[in-house]
């Protein structure tokens, strides 16, 4: 293998030196592209996505430009769940994404980029849909395709369907049940056979008077006992459609044949195939136009004089003369080009003129390779040309027109030599094998002339089962290389182009060069003029640039000094001042930079890199904060690749200068250093100093790690020194330099310390061990303190002028932060199994049975590969793709079998829900040309019951070459996530055996709630649908406010996920209760280490999702959003009390931003954009809302004007909510009489309906309880500041208290505003002394309880095991408190489980779920109609529905991305037996309908588990309903 790697190398240095092209490319920046080749498109939850990644520049040759790749998996809702990042050795790198069992399933995107991508913008990403879902792996082997992308009304329509066995054998007369469903009712039934060859051509017609596109084709085989069926939505277009002409060469002319191309999009940007004729302005007919491929098609015609032309549809629908569709104009002058063909290694070109004509013909790649230039003079009329392009590689070419001064005439896309790929051969040993049992693979690779060329593949062998079901169709590595990556727009299957088995597919490439264009990073490279934003990863070269301190560009030199401060590297910056350099084996250096102009200078290394360099590790996110990004030229190889591993820059391991520096001066002000780095530089900046009074030595003491102060006697000046700086001559003291001036310190001297105030200075640097020596010479042995104040002439300038002085910025760096943090590969474990072992059992069922990324063929082209089967008897399908040194490309894909003689299967439901009854079909194989007679034995787990096991047969006999289906009743009794189906199968001479796991899932549901108040009460409330054993319940008695919190504090601490919102609705609380715990004392290690994590976590997630402009916004998208802004920025400000790690400078950053968009009217701009209420809270409430978190942090001065206009809107609207906000508002801004008037309107509006607040929206536009709870929060914190109003904010701590629903309030923002609330109360709250012996009594359903006995821990009383005294239905209880003048907080919970949950008293949605049959033949469908109505007057933000699916029956992956493409779901995800449909808004008054149609997999009795809607942010408004039943017959 080694030497195969570096046979590979040598080949593309090779290729690379003899590339024949010349070039336009030298003048462009070169580009770069990935793709990343999975094991499969579809896995399961628990399962590992394998991948392999190309990295290769515009020339498909393995690309030198990055180091490091970036993949990312993005989950259904848009979140990055998984980033890794990878080397790219020789242009590959290779990893594996674990997909955790408790993720939801979906669709996912796998992305792939380099950093240096990013310069042609996402566009240039490569992405792939990967599909997560746990299904029913079918037995058969099946596939439905329509004949045309669009059908209309009484359409003739054909469907073609194959079917072929697990042994990859076609299945001739197999009986075919035919089902056309519309509107989810059948309307046609037809019985089949499948033909010899295994498929059958299906044939009806539409009804004439259709109106919906709602149909479906259900096809159901039955073969050898095995039943499986295939659906598929039948394309149909009513009414509309996205039709353009596009003639060839860029124009319609005068007097000459013409090639239209047009290409027809259905309004969701999908094909759809049309028919017509061309007509003219007249209406007469010209010429009849019909798509050939995906809405692609073309027309020859000559234009006349005088005539505009026109298409009029015919098919799928016929267009009206209103809605004609125009062609381009007719050109009387001019001249075109077209291709006629390709014959051999000749292009033929024909060039159409209306005059004599002279210029020149030239063919250029998406590389800017211009490969022919031809000078041409021709006459009047058709010219045909050939071009040789036996020397162009495989791939797209633009053939301009261009006339004698070089302005192009014409021009069009070619993709010539497409038969010129890579060719991979897969020869296995045998065909078909037996479980377990060694597979020998021989691979070899060619070229399209039979030459053996090296090439470094990816092989991956999978369940071909599963493949099949998946139907992927999206890009290989050919297609992707040569097509996808370099066309503009999304190409419709494009694997299509390029499968050699579709004998129409070069006639449709063709038609895709002519009605798509190369994408904009192509048509508009980087020039090599201009800097670049984004440099290149590379894991040895530092990048920066030296500016001014007012960030002005500067020519400078550079110092590069080691460990030792003896090894030295010297050289000027370009004059923009940026510089690069190796960093080779030096893992310790120090930067320092200066003109010898005495400028005063600051060094910046690239801020990309700085973002992934810092101890953090590398934290690129897509969408991050774009900070002043430097402008480095990357001195990138030109094109073609000369070397392309090799860069030049500066290296410190070559090019080490001993030559000692003349002593120097260093300038503090230009001393910079990153927050990560400790060691020799460090700095105290002004930011620091803020509020820091006294003298220099104040200020260094406890701000700078090794200084050392000592207080002087009297007054005498303090002494300093640096601990590891003592010079030999026994004088410890450093050497102070202040503004540039070296001085003396003491009594007499230049300077004494006591002098100059902290406040007077603006920085403080320190530069200690081998650097200051190296730089200052001896006077900097004993280390230097650098002091720069705010007016930088302190001591009336008494600089130093001598030329041995320069002006220094100096810059300290490890090499281990310059270390990308890269993941390491991961390698596939493949079992070897002994053939000499017969396993008891088949328990291997792995659905990709092999994975090897890096697979060589050596110089004759050559690779083996050996690897074991599992004990899966089905097909499988080995898939192996790759590149050639030379840039050639290539995808091969072959299928095997497993089997074995005699076999025992079972189908298998994808999961088991409690009470449903199934009837597993056990399936019983005898291969052999004898009769056997067998023992059968079955055995479940305990998670089963059998019905009418007596029924099962022990013994059984099975034809030669037949087989038995024995149905299996069970029904699962318990959950399990491994329950076990062990089937045995034994005969005198062979048996086989199996055992399958399945999970066992609930479709009941927690229920828990609770009864909280300070004072006696008595309580009537109802417990019902209880499922017998899950009831339980407790009391306890709280005797600080908090306290009751710490019995769900276990909950209240949750794991961050989602975007912004959804990830502060999990860390803002946690953060309340490490305050929490912080405050009472009761800090409990395990809790307050798993909140800890999980702030941590929260706290990365959060900041990635700040924007390139800065603030936040929900998946740091631009535009950012203000509130949302302003609500991190006080989420950021709490958290830091408990998690000091949260960046100051990050803060810092987003208040200024969010200061700049002050409008200038007293008000903030305010994002029209956004995923949730905050995108739509009213302008006033978000003014109100940023002016009191501003001031919150400290913010006064700078928004006094926007303060009073706030305030002024709250005095005039009287609005709860927005009084509150500026009461506490008024209080930050010292406003004591505004406050005051503030306080008794609140408590005017409180005497008028209590805490049911006068209030519209509030910054989350909360709904019903939320928004009173959300304004009583802050009116209590407001009532606080200077405690006022004690009863009313005690009645509010105990109407929070009554609202409690095991630590949560309603959504983030209530919740967080509550917990605030009660924290501040118990600050200010003296906890009442139990004086009394008999302080409670608790009557439950007439029991009397009392709290002598109640076990006491932190603070909570507590009484468990309540269930007892409480039967299902209406319950009675009373509290007493024995004194009324001393009573505390109490909570009773309840909790139990069941089938369907009480919904909320306000519903502003509803949900209604149904099916349209309730008993439906098992393999046809169960349409589902799932209806989600706004109950409201009022636009809804993002709703969320969750509906239960019958176990027996699954939804479809493709039905759900149509729904998604259709645009009638913004996403979906699957848990279980759910699937959870989201909408991004909801209009008022709306009614959503979707139509799911199930597949009935498994016979039996199945019902759903109850089905919820809510608003997204607002789940204590769920409305329930019973879930559906379900009987599946056969």
């Amino acid at each position: 293998m080694r030497q195969c790697i570096t046979l590979f190398k040598i080949v593309i240095a090779l290729c690379i030196w003899n590339t024949p092209a010349f070039t336009l490319a030298q003048k462009y920046h070169k580009i770069e592209k990935m793709y990343t080749h999975t094991d499969r498109p579809f896995y399961f939850p628990g399962e590992s996505i394998w991948f392999k990644t190309y990295a290769v520049d515009e020339t498909n040759i393995p690309s030198g430009i990055s180091d490091v790749l970036v993949t990312e998996l993005i989950s259904p809702a848009g979140d990055v769940v998984q980033t890794q990042r990878h080397f790219l050795h020789l242009g590959a790198a290779y990893g594996a994404f674990q997909l955790k069992k408790e993720w939801v399933g979906g669709v996912y995107t796998l992305r792939s980029y380099s950093q240096y991508m990013r310069n042609q913008g996402e566009d240039s990403f490569f992405t792939k849909e990967i599909t997560v879902q746990k299904v029913v792996v079918p037995q058969l082997l099946v596939k439905l395709d329509f004949d045309r992308e669009a059908y209309g009304k009484g359409s003739a329509v054909r469907a073609i369907y194959t079917l072929e066995d697990l042994d990859n054998h076609v299945v001739a007369n197999a009986r075919l049940s035919v089902v056309l469903y519309i509107d989810g009712k059948e309307v046609t039934r037809k019985q089949l056979q499948t033909r010899t060859d295994g498929t059958q051509n299906i044939d009806f017609s539409l009804p004439e008077d259709l109106d919906t596109v709602d149909a479906v084709l259900v096809v159901q085989a039955e073969h050898n006992g095995v039943t499986e069926s295939i659906s598929r939505s039948v394309p149909i277009l009513l009414d509309a459609v996205d039709l353009q002409f596009l003639p060839e060469g860029g124009k319609l002319l005068l007097g000459s044949p013409n090639q239209v191309a047009f290409k027809a999009l259905d309004p969701f940007g999908r094909p759809a195939d049309v028919r017509g004729m061309i007509v003219n302005q007249n209406g007469e007919e010209v010429v009849p136009f019909d798509s050939f491929h995906d809405g692609m098609g073309s027309v020859y015609f000559e234009p006349q004089v005088g005539q505009q032309y026109y298409a009029q549809l015919t098919h799928p629908f016929v267009s009206d003369s209103l809605s004609r569709y125009a062609l381009p104009k007719t050109e009387l002058m001019g001249a075109k080009l077209g291709m006629l063909k390709q014959e051999g290694d000749s292009l033929v070109l024909e060039v159409a003129t209306t005059a004599k004509f002279k210029g020149k013909i030239v063919l250029i790649d998406a590389a800017q390779h211009l490969w022919d230039s031809r000078e041409i003079v021709l006459k009047e009329g058709e010219t045909t040309l050939h071009f040789d392009v036996k020397q162009l590689p495989q791939g797209i070419v633009k053939v301009q027109l261009q006339d004698h001064i070089g302005i192009v005439q014409s021009e069009r896309l070619v993709f010539v030599n497409p038969q010129a790929g890579l060719q991979i051969a897969l020869n296995f040993d045998q065909a078909q094998y037996l479980p377990r049992a060694p597979v020998n693979l021989e691979i070899s690779t060619t070229d399209v002339h039979g030459n053996p060329v090296s090439s470094n593949l990816s092989v991956a062998v999978v369940d071909n089962a599963l493949l099949t079901l998946a139907d992927d169709k999206q890009d290989n590595i050919a297609s992707y290389l040569l097509m996808s990556s370099e066309l503009k727009g999304t190409i419709h299957e494009p694997s299509f182009y390029f499968d050699p088995e579709e004998p129409d597919r070069l006639e449709a490439l063709d038609l895709v060069m002519l009605t798509h264009g190369w994408r904009t990073y192509l048509q508009k490279p980087v020039p090599r003029g201009k800097a670049l934003k984004h440099n290149p990863e590379r894991k040895d070269i530092v990048y920066g640039r030296i500016t001014t301190v007012e960030d002005e560009a500067v020519q400078a030199v550079v110092l590069v000094l080691d460990r030792n401060g003896t090894k030295i590297l010297q050289f000027k910056t370009d004059p923009e001042g940026h510089f690069k350099f190796k960093a080779g084996t030096v893992n310790y250096y120090v930067i320092a930079a200066y003109t010898e102009d005495r400028q005063q200078l600051s060094i910046h290394l690239d801020e990309t890199l700085n973002e992934k360099y810092g101890t953090a590790g590398f934290n690129f996110n897509r969408n991050a904060r774009a900070t002043k990004e430097t402008e480095v030229e990357a001195e990138a190889p030109e094109a073609p690749f000369t070397k392309p591993l090799q860069e030049k820059a500066l290296d410190l391991s070559l090019n080490a200068d001993n030559a000692a520096l003349e002593e120097v001066v260093i300038v503090g002000y230009g001393i910079d250093r990153t927050a990560t780095t400790t060691g020799v530089v460090q700095k105290v900046d002004s930011d620091d100093l803020a509020g820091v009074s006294g003298s220099v030595a104040q200020v260094l003491e406890g701000n700078v790690s090794g200084v050392q102060v000592t207080q002087a006697q009297g007054n005498g000046d303090s002494q300093i020194t640096i601990r590891g700086a003592a010079s030999i001559r026994g004088d410890s003291s450093p050497l102070f330099i202040i503004d540039g001036v070296p001085v003396n310190l003491g009594t007499g001297q230049d300077f004494d310390l006591s002098q100059l105030d902290a406040s007077q200075i603006d920085a403080v640097s320190v530069v200690k061990g081998a650097a200051a020596t190296a730089l200052y010479g001896a006077r900097g042995a004993n280390g230097v303190i650098v002091i720069t104040t705010k007016n930088q002439n302190y001591g009336n300038n008494k600089r130093l002028f001598s030329q041995k002085f320069k002006n220094y910025a100096v810059r300290e760096m490890y090499q281990g932060q310059q270390e990308v943090q890269l993941n390491q590969p991961v390698h596939f474990y493949t079992p070897v199994y002994d053939s000499r072992e017969v396993p008891e059992k088949r328990t291997d069922f792995r659905k990709t049975l092999y994975w090897n990324p890096v697979v060589q063929t050596d110089a004759l082209g050559k690779a083996s590969l050996r690897f074991y089967n599992s004990d899966a008897l089905t097909s499988f399908k080995i898939i192996a793709e790759g590149i050639a040194a030379q840039g050639i490309t290539g995808h091969k894909s072959q299928t095997y079998s497993v089997t074995k003689p005699l076999s025992i299967t079972a189908k298998l439901p994808a999961y088991a829900s409690v009470g449903d009854t199934l009837n597993i079909p056990v399936r019983i194989t005898n291969a052999t040309p004898t009769a056997r007679k067998l023992s059968l034995a079955l055995q479940f787990t305990e998670e089963f019951k059998v019905l009418r096991a007596q029924e099962i047969p022990k013994n059984i006999e099975v034809a030669a070459n037949s087989y038995q289906v024995i149905d299996v009743r069970v029904t699962p009794v318990k959950t399990s996530l491994n329950a076990g189906f062990t089937a045995r199968l034994e005969g005198a001479s062979s048996a086989d055996a199996f055992e399958e796991r399945l999970e066992v899932v609930s479709p009941y549901f927690p229920i828990e709630t609770s009864i909280s108040n300070n004072q006696s009460a008595a309580y009537s409330f109802d417990i019902v649908n209880v499922i017998p054993g899950s009831l339980q319940a407790d009391f306890a008695l709280y005797i600080d406010v908090v306290g009751e919190l710490m019995n769900g504090i276990e909950g209240i601490i949750r794991k961050p996920y989602g975007c912004f919102e959804q990830t502060s609705s999990a860390t803002y609380p946690n953060v309340m209760v490490l305050q929490y715990l912080k405050a009472t004392g009761k800090a409990d290690p395990e809790v307050t280490a798993k909140a800890l994590e999980y702030i941590a976590q929260g706290y990365k997630r959060l900041i990635s999702f700040e924007t390139k402009e800065g603030g936040f916004e929900w998946f740091g998208k631009t535009p950012p959003h203000q509130t949302l802004t302003a609500f991190g920025i006080l989420e950021f400000t709490e958290m830091k009390e408990v998690y000091p790690e949260v960046s100051e400078a990050m803060l810092k950053r987003n208040i200024a931003w969010l200061l700049g968009q002050r409008d200038g009217k007293g008000g903030f701009h305010k994002s029209k954009k956004g995923y949730d209420s905050f995108a739509s809270s009213p302008p006033l409430v978000a003014n109100a809302y940023i002016v009191y978190a501003l001031s919150e942090v400290g913010i006064t001065t700078e928004i006094k004007t926007e303060y009073e206009a706030a305030l002024a809107k709250a005095l005039s609207s009287k609005e709860a909510y927005q009084m509150a906000l500026m009461a506490l508002a008024a209080h930050n801004f010292g406003d004591h009489t505004r406050y005051m008037q503030l306080m008794e309107l609140l408590l005017e509006a409180y005497n008028k309906n209590a805490f049911e607040w006068n209030t519209g929206a509030t910054i989350t536009r909360s709904y019903g309880k939320a928004k009173f709870l959300e304004t009583t929060a802050f009116f209590i914190l407001a009532a606080l500041r200077e405690q006022v109003f004690d009863e009313v904010v005690a009645e509010g701590v105990q109407y929070i208290a009554q609202n409690r629903e095991y630590g949560a309030f309603g959504n983030t923002q209530t919740t967080v505003m509550c917990l605030k609330a009660l924290l501040k109360y118990n600050q200010l709250y003296t906890a009442k002394v139990l004086a009394s012996e008999k302080l409670l009594t608790l009557n439950l359903n007439g029991t009397k309880l009392d709290l002598k006995q109640a076990a006491q821990h932190d603070g909570v009383l507590h009484i468990d095991s309540l269930e007892r005294y409480i039967e299902p239905g209406t319950q009675r209880v009373h509290v007493t408190f024995a004194d009324e003048k001393i009573s505390f907080p109490y909570a009773l919970n309840y909790s139990w489980k069941s089938s369907l949950p009480k919904s909320a008293e306000a519903l502003p949605v509803q949900l209604r779920t149904q099916l349209l049959a309730s008993k439906v033949r098992k393999g046809e469908l169960a349409r589902m109609e799932v209806e989600v109505r706004n109950t409201t007057q009022e636009g809804k933000g993002m709703i969320t529905a969750i509906v239960g699916i019958p176990a027996g029956a699954s939804v479809q992956a493709y039905q759900l991305k149509e729904l998604m493409e259709e645009n009638q779901i913004a996403y979906y995800e699957v848990v279980d037996n759910f699937v959870i449909l989201y909408w991004r808004s909801f209009e008022a008054a709306a009614v959503k309908r979707i139509a799911l149609d199930l597949k009935t997999d498994i016979s039996g009795s199945y019902t759903a588990p109850a089905s919820t809607v809510y608003p997204y942010y607002g789940d204590d408004f769920k409305f329930w309903t019973k879930g559906v039943h379900l009987e599946i017959y056969e």
